[in-house]
């Protein structure tokens, strides 16, 4: 079976829309990482790179405000996935996630998917409220 997906991408863009309104979640430039390993687990991370250092160098000594920044711009998580019969992934299982929300959670097609043109991928993620919308470039 084909897979597409596998391999190393690197964010161009991410778009975040709930109720007609957009955002660019992790800044016009964001940063990570997104292996899908051929193995079929996968590991991503979103940054935005604009965040501020800790004014007292150390995580455990961050403010309210600087933690509040952190955890709103990054994003990481881990598990396995799934590709369709053409290659493109159709699914996933969450193993963990900096989002506690989301560990455990099966998505499938109708909740995420990801098709590869090229050098790009194009990946949809639609929890019913909100749709996000990826785009990564293959890194070689």
């Amino acid at each position: 079976m084909p897979n597409n997906v596998a391999g190393m991408w690197r964010p161009l863009s991410v778009r975040s829309t709930q109720k007609a309104k957009t955002i660019e979640p992790f800044g016009p430039s964001p940063s990570g990482t997104l292996c899908f390993h051929e193995n079929m687990h996968f590991v991503e991370l979103l940054s935005d790179p604009s965040i501020p250092k800790f004014r007292a160098g150390t995580p455990s000594a961050g403010t309210a405000e600087e933690n509040r920044a952190v955890v709103i711009g990054n994003l990481a998580l881990f598990g396995t996935y799934t590709v369709d019969d053409a290659g493109d992934l159709n699914g996933d299982i969450v193993d963990g996630c900096t989002f506690p929300n989301w560990v455990g959670d099966v998505r499938t097609e109708q909740h995420i998917r990801a098709t590869v043109a090229g050098e790009t991928m194009t990946e949809v993620f639609n929890n019913g409220d909100t749709r996000v919308d990826i785009v990564w470039q293959r890194v070689r």
